[in-house]
């Protein structure tokens, strides 16, 4: 193979690398936001439960 073709085959592969680095970093992000704001539903789900069991009934 010649030099150049040795060249280009390096910058694909680099941008291949980090166009899929990005994807798996976006990814992670909206895993994670995803997450939490399971998290804090659970959390204020947990809250109006134990609210409404404190409250006496009559």
């Amino acid at each position: 193979m010649s030099e150049n073709t040795l060249i280009l085959i390096t910058v694909v592969a680099a941008v291949l690398f980090f166009g899929l680095w990005r994807i798996n970093t976006k990814q992670k992000r909206k895993f994670e936001e995803e997450r939490r704001a399971r998290k804090r539903d659970l959390a204020a789900l947990k809250a109006k439960a134990a609210a409404r069991n404190e409250t006496p009934e009559d």
